[in-house]
């Protein structure tokens, strides 16, 4: 039976971070005064309000009519709350909501259930002609979902909204025939049913609006509904956040397919010059990330070619479209769409444009870096296709090769729409997926007026499944047409390959990333270097010579090698050739060597030696999971390995016991070191101020050590101080004996250092138990001629097999080498190295076309199982009594070497060849660990536990064929380990030791200040205060730009503290967030670099003013709020800055006091006291 009429009221004035609970316990007697028994009360996560539904109309109104003249109840004793009536918003008003939250014209009622699970959430829509079954599925996870919203009126609803597009499933083989054409078919000679087709949309209608339709409403059927609906929601932790408020649906006057014809057409075209590609691509990004409608966008079209027409440099047109929602709320139904108005937003554009800088960071950063180069990105999904950038990346041959056409170049990647790899599992056809995959690899995306094809794609980038695309263009110097048959023809000629996958890594070598490039001219090299065979083994595969001259040349070049120590190896490309090239101080002038194990195919292009990577330091050395299973299976005590991992643990908190401790732990492991955090708490503690007052540079020390203890305890990361990890090269002097090896390397105090004795080498991944092997580490005479080389391990040309190939099929073409003798750690035996057979690529017996390429492209995504068997060989390995030496545990070993060469031989593992056992028992060090988040309000880290045992989920069952995983607590030192660490006790006895309730930042920073401007008297720094201003603008922009380019997906951008510290909580468990996070830091690093010199020195390169010009900095960002935007569902304000100022501030006083920081006294509430 339906409730009868209800009464919905609104409360504000509750702090956000106050839980529901608190609310309800606040207001619960006050209702029960006026008889009310029946009502619910709906807080969403860090929200300031609240609304309560009453069922009697009559008693609601009482209770509002008493609580709006009492006006006195308090909440903490300190935020009065305030009510009103809960009345239907004006559709008019909310006309722009509307059409993102209901996508009226591409919709269809249709009858179906709503799931609930532990995890997730699912719609299910009903079959047509099979009562009981479903036809359609949406999977959401709680992850991927913002809010929530319950809407009581006519009808009651649901509106859930999502921060990405939700994964669309068929239960038929042909789940719409406008599809057809993708060939949704499933293997007719199977017997078992299928479960689930994924398809990009649920017809014809949707697909016009998948990738952008974020919101879906569902109709409940009655109030009661309404209300289980909100109990179901508040059973868990990770469930999303919920709220009440009515909301009335309107159409547009347009269909969304239309709207977006008509935005193409305008950004068609460059408006005779005075609307930039890049403008234009900045304007459809908006619009494909569902922030803005299409309509909207078209409107502003005019006032962007107006401002092309005023002179506005392109950049700053560009910066301004990229920016003209910073700062907005997100449309929401409690919001009024005036803001979204084509004035309001017409006049934002217009101040942004105007007030932008000539040139962005990452601009500034292509420009000042000769390596580097602007690149836009495509991400497509199953359901749409979205745009990203630009971002500074290495460049490569090819943009080399066009330096004034670079964004005719673009990275396209393909995943999943939460930004993951396309999940590939037994219970799911993706045969739909890759076909449309493999139209778009062999057809064109359209982006703004131009048509991008398949271009090519490195080893590297095609791991992440991402490949370059191109749009013709018109060569400026050759007023050549520029297309990707030609491009490919200038990187050499393919025309004799017959095998698609070795065709495809050849051409990869041109779109390796290369740092420097040297132009040889009129010197001497030969290609008559023999390599060094025997018994069908190669010695120097890989390997060849560079005289000393050339290679100070390329040193000379290299960004950041001034004043380093001789880097004695260069990973290169030259012409058709690849591998390293190891100096050699025989030889005179500009001379390099190679070998016919170095080249790849033939090519004519002019003598660019590329350099993509060097050996200029020994690399730290680390355990991880796979080794230090090998290390116990060949009899390593686990104990031994215990030691170590301890020893670890006690090194972290003992570097969190005080600010010096912190601020070496920070320097040592790179952390926000270039914005000064390190020297900023140490100076912080020397001028008497407890950096643990302050919550910000509490939150990025948390963080930082937090990080490094998951990967010990999910990743096995513990460091190994008596090893290191160094590039390989052959001796080519002949000197070392059978199973020598010379590693010398220089320390960090700039002395040369030399093991000596019996060490265990090793190279990652580490798979079969033969993986690691011994040799002899030693030293060579005064005389010899590499006794002037370092950093680098040096392998024997003699005996039956090189070392190298025995480490899991190494060679010497870049390859790093774990070299260690730590005691605690070296096994009494070693069992014989893998010797699999080498498989030839694939042969078609015919020329390779680009549509074989994208094949391989396509078929590797397909069988992309490395992980799959990674997993299974450590799952298997801690059940066998043998360990990893067991019979089956070396057949998925030779599977994954099998996987891993499928890039460059095209042959797929043999999975019918995977052992047979029950992958549901899984070791207890191999259960997902807490999903640890960043609160946006204080920056604490939030653990929540993973419900993996819970047996109610409906959602589950909706797959029965993915059974539930079944943990035991395992006895080997992996479980051990795992079990050793206690991640949130770490952090709870790491808030405790410091000051948990620390202050907001203005309190320290405030006191900084003081202390600045009475160690600084009589300083003037008013002049620079809209200096002061600019360049933190610029900074909080970049900043801004930062968290969403290296995000995975912009729904999800990075945290400040994670962008500031360069450690992501998700990258350890993902692969693409961590090369992402990677870059993310380089380019921090750059932004940062450019605003401490922006603050120290003037246009003439001055540092004279260095102080005042500080301080003015520091001034504006005690004084004035930063940046704000949104994260995590809250408005957050960006800090940063302020610390950044502060560090540099204390640094020029320092230098001002002439190497020192005068204590002034001690602090009382906050004020510094001068001493007598």
């Amino acid at each position: 039976m339906a409730i009868s009429e209800g009464f919905d009221i609104f409360v504000s004035g509750i702090p956000a971070p106050v839980q529901e609970s608190r609310v309800r316990d606040l207001l619960h007697p006050y209702l029960l005064r006026h008889g009310i028994v029946r009502y619910e009360i709906t807080k969403g996560k860090n929200q300031g309000y609240a609304s309560i539904f009453i069922d009697d109309f009559a008693r609601g109104q009482a209770f509002l009519n008493v609580m709006q003249n009492q006006n006195t109840l308090r909440l903490h004793n300190k935020f009065t709350l305030k009510f009103k009536r809960s009345t239907n918003s004006n559709p008019k008003d909310d006309r722009f909501v509307r059409q993102k939250m209901a996508q009226v014209e591409a919709s269809k009622q249709r009858i179906g259930t709503l799931l609930v699970g532990n995890k997730s959430l699912v719609i299910l829509i009903n079959h047509p002609y099979l009562p009981g079954k479903w036809q359609h599925r949406l999977d959401m996870s709680f992850n991927d979902i913002s809010e929530i919203i319950i809407s009581r009126g006519n009808i009651s609803s649901a509106f859930i909204t999502g921060t990405v597009a939700p994964k669309v499933y068929s239960a038929e083989d042909n789940p719409f025939p406008d599809l057809q054409n993708l060939n949704l078919t499933t293997n007719r000679n199977r017997t078992a049913p299928l479960k689930k087709v994924r398809v990009p949309a649920l017809d014809d209608g949707h697909a016009k609006v998948a990738g952008t339709c974020f919101v879906y409403e569902v109709i409940l059927e009655d109030d009661l509904a309404l209300l289980s609906l909100s109990e179901l929601l508040r059973g868990g932790p990770d469930m999303p956040s919920m709220s009440r408020m009515q909301i009335h649906s309107v159409k547009p006057t347009r269909s969304y397919d239309v709207q977006m014809e008509t935005l193409r057409n305008a950004l068609s075209h460059d408006w005779n010059g005075r609307l930039p590609f890049s403008v234009r691509f900045q304007a459809l990004r908006i619009v494909r990330l569902g922030w803005l409608s299409p309509d909207s966008m078209t409107a502003l079209v005019p006032e962007m070619v107006k401002l092309g027409s005023d002179g506005i440099p392109e950049q700053a047109c560009a910066d301004a479209v990229r920016h003209i929602l910073d700062g907005m709320d997100s449309p929401h139904p409690s919001l009024s769409a005036g803001n979204y108005s084509t004035q309001s937003l017409t006049r934002r554009l217009r101040e942004e444009a105007c007030t932008s800088p000539k040139d962005s960071s990452v601009c500034r950063t292509a420009k000042e870096n000769s390596h580097l180069a602007l690149i836009h990105h495509v991400r497509i999904t199953p359901c749409g296709l979205y745009l990203a950038g630009p971002t500074p990346e290495v460049t490569n041959r090819v943009l080399r090769s066009y330096p004034d056409n670079t964004n005719y170049f673009i990275r396209v990647t393909f995943g999943d729409e939460d930004a993951d790899r396309l999940e590939v599992q037994y219970s799911t056809n993706n045969d739909g997926i890759w076909n449309c995959i493999h139209a778009m690899l062999n057809g064109a995306l359209r982006i703004c007026g131009r048509d991008y094809t398949f271009l090519g794609f490195s080893q590297s980038s095609m791991k992440s499944h991402t490949a370059w695309f191109m749009a013709p263009f018109v060569d400026p110097k050759t007023q050549d047409n520029v297309f990707p048959a030609l491009v490919v023809k200038n990187i050499g000629e393919f025309d004799s390959f017959r095998s698609p996958a070795r065709c495809a890594a050849r051409i990869g070598q041109a779109f390796t990333d290369t740092n420097v490039y040297v132009v040889l001219e009129g010197i001497c090299y030969q290609y008559s270097l023999p390599d060094v065979e025997r018994d069908g083994r190669c010695f120097s595969d890989g390997c060849g010579l560079i005289s000393s001259e050339l290679a100070d040349k390329i040193m000379e070049r290299y960004p950041g090698l001034k004043g380093r120590p001789q880097v004695n190896a260069f990973q290169i490309r030259y012409l058709g050739y690849k591998g390293v090239l190891a100096r050699a101080v025989h030889l005179s002038g500009e001379q390099l060597y190679v070998r016919p194990s170095m080249k790849k195919f033939d090519c004519d292009v002019p003598n660019h030696l590329e350099v993509c990577g060097i050996a200029d330091k020994p690399l730290p050395l680390f355990l991880n999971r796979s080794l230090i299973k090998i290390l116990e299976d060949l009899g390593v005590p686990a104990q031994n390995i215990l030691i170590l991992a301890d020893q670890t643990v006690k090194d972290l908190h003992k570097q969190m016991d005080s600010p010096i401790n912190i601020a070496n732990f920070l320097e040592s492991e790179k952390i926000a070191h270039a914005a000064g955090f390190p020297k900023l708490i140490q100076h912080l503690d020397d001028i008497q101020i407890p950096p643990s007052d302050d919550r910000f540079l509490q939150a990025v020390v948390e963080l930082a050590a937090i990080v490094r203890l998951r990967e010990l305890k999910y990743k096995g990361r513990i460091p190994v101080k008596n090893g290191m990890k160094l590039m390989g090269v052959m001796d080519h002097t002949g000197t070392l004996k059978h199973n020598e090896i010379y590693c010398p390397w220089i320390d960090a105090n700039g002395y040369r250092q030399v093991h000596l004795g019996r060490v265990a080498v090793t190279r990652s991944p580490t798979n079969h138990p033969g993986d690691l092997q011994f040799a002899d580490s030693v030293d060579v005479s005064l005389d010899s001629p590499l006794r002037e080389l370092h950093n680098l391990v040096f392998f024997s040309e003699y005996g039956e097999r090189d070392l190298p190939s025995q480490l899991g099929g190494g060679d010497l073409d870049g390859d790093m080498y774990d070299i260690f003798w730590e005691p605690l750690l070296i096994p009494p035996g070693r069992c014989t190295p893998a010797d699999y057979p080498r498989l030839p690529a694939i042969d078609i017996g015919r020329t390779v076309t680009v549509k074989d390429i994208t094949n391989h492209f396509v078929d590797y995504m397909k069988s992309d199982n490395v992980g799959l068997l990674s997993n299974h060989l450590m799952t298997l390995a801690d059940r066998q009594d043998s360990g990893i030496r067991d019979k089956d545990c070396v057949a998925i070993a030779e599977l994954i070497s099998n996987a891993l060469d499928f890039a460059k031989t095209g042959i797929k593992p043999e999975m019918n060849k995977l052992p047979k056992f029950d992958r549901r028992i899984k070791p207890d060090f191999m259960a997902p660990g807490p999903h640890v988040t960043i609160d946006s309000l204080e920056a604490s880290l939030q653990f929540v536990e993973q419900d993996e045992k819970n047996p109610h989920d409906p959602v589950a069952t909706l797959d029965p064929d993915q059974r539930k995983m079944v943990y035991y607590k395992s006895d080997k030192v992996l479980g051990r380990l795992f079990r050793m660490i206690d991640e949130k006790g770490f952090y709870d006895q790491l808030r405790a030791s410091t000051h948990a309730d620390a202050g907001p930042q203005a309190s320290v920073l405030k006191r900084v200040l003081e202390y600045v401007l009475k160690a600084s008297e009589g300083l003037l720094y008013a002049q620079y205060l809209n200096l002061a201003k600019d360049i933190r603008s610029d900074y909080e922009t970049s900043l801004d730009n930062i968290s969403y380019d290296y995000a995975l997906h912009p729904g999800h951008p990075l945290h400040e503290v994670e962008v500031v510290t360069g450690c992501a909580l998700g990258s350890i468990f993902n692969r693409r967030l961590k090369d992402s996070v990677r870059d993310m830091r380089e380019q921090f690093n750059r932004d940062v670099a450019h605003t401490r010199s922006a603050i120290r020195t003037d246009d003439d390169g001055n540092i004279d003013e260095a102080l005042p010009r500080s301080i003015a900095c520091l001034y504006d960002a005690v004084t004035y709020p930063g940046l704000k935007k949104k994260w995590g569902g809250k408005e957050v304000e960006l800090k940063s800055f302020a610390y950044l100022a502060a560090a540099v501030c204390l640094e020029e006083l320092q230098r001002f006091h002439g190497g020192l920081l005068r204590r002034y006294g001690t602090k009382s509430k906050g004020n510094i006291v001068m001493k007598a």
